[in-house]
C-alpha cells in the first residue's frame, strides 16, 4: 500500500487520542495536525488528496483496500474536516481525487479520525493477507 497521510486542523481530544495512537503505531500512517486551514493548505500545496466527508462514496473495507491498492501515486493523503466542515477551496479543489464517506451519518470529527485510521489499518491487513479482517 502507498505512503499514507492523514491531515486535519486541530488536535485529537485526549479521550480519542489513545485509541488513535494504537492504530497509528500498528500501521505506517503519518499524521499531520495543523493549527489552521491556511497552514494545512500551504502544506498540501499542489498534492492530490482524498476528502473524507459524509457526502463521499461509501465503500466496504475490501473495496477500500482494493481502491488504495490501485492508487497511481506514491502517497495518498486523506483530509478530515473540523467542526465547521471544510473551507470552500478544499471542497472545490481540482486536487481532490475522490471523496470517501465513512457513513451517511455525522460523527464527532475525532471519532471519524479514529474510524478512518482503523479502516486504513484494516485495508493494509487485507492487502497483506493477515487475519485482522474477518
Amino acid at each position: 500500500m502507498r505512503h499514507v497521510h492523514l491531515i486535519f486542523v486541530g488536535k485529537i481530544k485526549s479521550h480519542f487520542e489513545q485509541l488513535y495512537a494504537e492504530y497509528e503505531k500498528r500501521f505506517a500512517v503519518q499524521t499531520h495536525a495543523f493549527s489552521s486551514w491556511s497552514k494545512l493548505l500551504a502544506w498540501l500545496g499542489t498534492k492530490e488528496f482524498v476528502l473524507v466527508t459524509e457526502k463521499g462514496t461509501l465503500l466496504s473495507s475490501e473495496e477500500l483496500a482494493h481502491k488504495l491498492n490501485h492508487v497511481d501515486a506514491n502517497e495518498i493523503i486523506f483530509v478530515v474536516g473540523d467542526d465547521k466542515g471544510f473551507p470552500q477551496e478544499i471542497e472545490e479543489s481540482k486536487q481532490k481525487q475522490w471523496a470517501l464517506s465513512l457513513s451517511p451519518m455525522t460523527f464527532p470529527h475525532d471519532l471519524a479520525k479514529v474510524m478512518l485510521v482503523e479502516q486504513l489499518y484494516r485495508a493494509h491487513t487485507i492487502l497483506q493477507g493477515k487475519t485482522y479482517h474477518k
